[in-house]
């Protein structure tokens, strides 16, 4: 991972990531943007997604590189904020998020030098799902993470209840949800829950 930075005074322009391979140079898999004000930054891996904290911002940038695969250049899926959890606001009311303290380690640790506490950080797929504008992305996104199961179930029928989905779109997710092992890619699945695909008492009519 390689911070860029842009023309422009005090820009972080983007986040490349290279293929390293002992038998070749290094490759440039994917560019990620980020276009931030200078400050700094943490860099965490979860659930094959890349998240880039920013503190100035206290904003987080969530990328998941397994979306349009055959595109270098990336912009962030959604763009959140940590939330603590009950309990740790509970233990330590002193606690702030995107703290000048706070060091990030990999793949999803967060140290908070001034208290003393290591935390972990996770990702929140309701919430981030609910910053996702694009239909077809927000279910290509639940589907790429693991333990998604239900939730894609509950989004998909939501989607076709509402009739916000055309049906080559629906034609689209079904096709993907049959063929496997193609589908839930980094679920670690195998495909079997998707074998067993139900919507229980769904109605769909008229359907355009």
């Amino acid at each position: 991972m390689v911070l860029k930075f842009g023309p422009k005074e005090h820009q972080i322009e983007r986040l490349n990531l290279f293929l390293m391979s002992p038998e070749s140079p290094p490759k440039l898999a994917f560019s990620l943007l980020l276009n931030l004000q200078d400050g700094p930054v943490g860099i965490h891996t979860i659930d094959n997604l890349v998240v880039v904290h920013h503190k100035h911002t206290s904003k987080s940038l969530i990328f998941d590189i397994g979306l349009q695969k055959t595109l270098v250049e990336r912009a962030p899926v959604a763009v959140t904020t940590i939330r603590l959890h009950d309990r740790i606001k509970e233990a330590f009311s002193s606690l702030n998020t995107y703290h000048p303290a706070w060091v990030t380690f990999p793949p999803n640790l967060i140290a908070d030098v001034r208290l003393g506490i290591f935390s972990t950080i996770k990702i929140d797929l309701e919430g981030t799902a609910e910053e996702i504008q694009d239909n077809m992305m927000l279910l290509d996104f639940i589907m790429n993470r693991k333990n998604s199961e239900e939730f894609f179930l509950k989004t998909l029928r939501r989607l076709l209840l509402n009739k916000e989905l055309s049906i080559r779109q629906s034609a689209e997710i079904f096709t993907r949800i049959l063929e496997e092992p193609t589908v839930a890619l980094n679920n670690n699945n195998k495909g079997k829950f998707w074998q067993n695909l139900v919507f229980d008492h769904a109605e769909i009519d008229d359907y355009e």
